[in-house]
């Protein structure tokens, strides 16, 4: 009986350790992680593959940033669910029509092709996942 007692407490004391051990590493937000790339367009092979000059490169990492700001300002207001989703296609919009005057006329058609093979790419993805059998055990 007294050997159980002291196994049981010496598992406890060591999950507990380990438990502390994990969370000494310390946890960032996203504000406070470092925006080294603030989205996929300003990424090393949207740059390249683009042909994105320095100048662009900021111009649409400020753009990014403006509607993160923005994004999070709507999120903080409380709306109805009809009413958020027509501020974020509307900011949405924005943010691409910003992002078309940046870029050259051979650069947005590019970049509208991407968008477009990542979205089906995407789709494509979910619908494996939803149609592949669950797990039953």
């Amino acid at each position: 009986m007294n050997i159980r007692i002291l196994l049981t407490a010496g598992c406890i004391a060591m999950t507990g350790l380990l438990v502390a051990q994990e969370s000494t590493a310390p946890v960032q937000t996203k504000e406070q992680a470092p925006a080294l790339q603030i989205s996929r367009l300003t990424s090393e092979g949207m740059i390249k593959e683009l042909g994105l000059t320095p100048e662009q490169v900021s111009a649409l990492e400020k753009i990014e940033q403006e509607h993160s700001e923005a994004m999070k300002d709507l999120n903080r207001e409380n709306l109805e669910p009809a009413a958020k989703r027509t501020r974020t296609i509307e900011a949405r919009d924005k943010k691409q029509a910003a992002i078309k005057a940046v870029l050259t006329k051979d650069q947005a058609a590019k970049w509208e092709e991407l968008k477009k093979n990542q979205r089906a790419a995407y789709l494509k993805q979910r619908q494996e996942h939803t149609a592949a059998p669950t797990h039953q055990e």
